[in-house]
């Protein structure tokens, strides 16, 4: 007999006002840096939003505690085997920090494992990547060696039950993960600001996926330069697949 998916709970209204304010705030900043011109103002406002986002975690933690105790922690990466999407000022963000914080030797490692996980993984969909699971480059010792500055996707990344997460991986299928949903909005409020943001002002902040974006920022010294010159430094990266689902939201905007 086929289980019925659980309906999903109604978030409580206190919980959704906080989610709208981060929304609204986020945008604004967005939009403010982007319409400076300035995509080194972008980069400062991304880093203002991961602080504001533990802000808010801390918050809806408070005002909706989760139903269960979230099983995530160290050495657990089964969501390290998924695509997940980032923008171009959180790729150049990730790659200073493997500048600043690898050896020469670290640093050509990591890059030959981006080099060959996207030979094979460019171009492929979010279903064709959960048959053919692969880790993220960027771990190490099952651990995500750039977790200060992870995307928001993997921030916003949760499970209530790390089996179902490692299940997805060994049997190669999706899996309906049990997750604290509000973790799951903010992190998706926070990328739509930023590809929202960015397009108010001109600045190209598609989402792109992160194996290939990683690619290009750490083997192109003059990745920030030229994108921030407003060249399609990143446009091999690209994710259509992810940037379909954005103009699908922007005909259905939230009311």
């Amino acid at each position: 007999m086929k289980k019925t998916p659980p309906t999903p709970r109604r978030l409580p209204l206190a919980t959704n006002a906080v989610l709208h304010e981060l929304e609204d705030s986020l945008l604004r900043e967005m939009e403010a840096a982007s319409n400076d011109g300035s995509e080194q103002r972008m980069e400062a406002a991304i880093a203002v939003a991961c602080d504001r986002i533990d802000e808010v975690m801390t918050q809806l933690t408070a005002l909706e505690p989760p139903q269960r105790p979230i099983a995530c922690g160290a050495r657990c990466p089964w969501c390290c085997h998924v695509k997940v999407n980032l923008s171009a000022p959180e790729a150049l963000r990730i790659a200073d920090h493997v500048r600043a914080h690898k050896t020469a030797t670290e640093q050509a490692e990591i890059l030959a494992r981006i080099v060959a996980t996207d030979a094979e993984t460019r171009g492929r969909t979010t279903l064709e990547r959960a048959a053919a699971p692969r880790p993220c480059p960027l771990l190490e010792d099952d651990n995500c060696s750039v977790h200060p500055v992870r995307p928001f996707a993997c921030r916003g990344a949760n499970s209530f039950d790390a089996t179902v997460c490692k299940r997805a991986v060994t049997e190669r299928a999706p899996q309906m993960v049990p997750a604290y949903a509000p973790q799951l909005r903010v992190a998706s409020i926070a990328r739509g600001a930023i590809t929202f943001g960015g397009a108010a002002g001109g600045i190209d902040a598609r989402p792109l996926e992160l194996v290939a974006a990683m690619r290009i920022a750490l083997e192109r010294p003059n990745a920030r330069e030229r994108w921030s010159g407003g060249m399609p430094v990143f446009s091999q990266a690209i994710d259509e697949e992810a940037h379909r689902q954005i103009l699908q939201m922007l005909k259905h905007p939230r009311r």
